[in-house]
């Protein structure tokens, strides 16, 4: 699964209520030529978040430039202020965005059983060093924080605390 510039990505929040998804159209091979081509054009974002424009380097594919490709089952987004943070719904994995569009293991939540849409499903962010999780576990649904630890490039999970359990699913 490819993720691509022009997807918009709710953020889940530290409710019961999971991330949604909705995709729309990304540019076209000619417009994200000339996007590319101008300087001080950025990306859309939510209010109070900056997102750097992508490097000029990006591929076009179908269309659509390719910010990041061999994700499974990516389900959620949330960035620690310009660093993309994704949850992969079916390993459990949260990876680290770079600017290059490579992806990096932070971490892998605990005990993530995943079936039908349950998972690691959405991600939430308190500051820059809290980060919170929705996931499927054997005894239901879970809430936990996690401590976020380091710098973009760097970036860990530390200590977890769960908040709330035994959440149907």
């Amino acid at each position: 699964m490819r993720m691509r510039r022009g997807s918009l990505l709710a953020v889940a929040g530290i409710t019961t209520s999971l991330a949604l998804t909705c995709c729309t159209p990304g540019p076209t091979a000619e417009q994200a030529t000339s996007t590319a081509a101008m300087s001080g054009s950025a990306p859309a974002s939510s209010p109070g978040q900056t997102v750097e424009a992508a490097p000029t380097t990006s591929i076009i594919k179908d269309g659509h430039e390719v910010i990041a490709e061999d994700l499974e089952a990516p389900w959620s987004v949330v960035f620690r202020e310009q660093t993309a943070l994704i949850s992969e719904r079916d390993s459990g994995r949260i990876l680290e965005l770079g600017e290059n569009g490579a992806t990096r293991e932070i971490g892998v939540i605990p005990g993530v059983v995943h079936g039908g849409e349950g998972g690691l499903l959405g991600l939430a962010m308190r500051g820059t060093d809290q980060l919170y999780a929705y996931s499927t576990g054997a005894d239901g649904n879970r809430i936990q924080r996690f401590d976020l630890i380091g710098k973009p490039g760097s970036l860990a999970l530390g200590g977890v605390t769960t908040l709330l359990d035994g959440i149907p699913a």
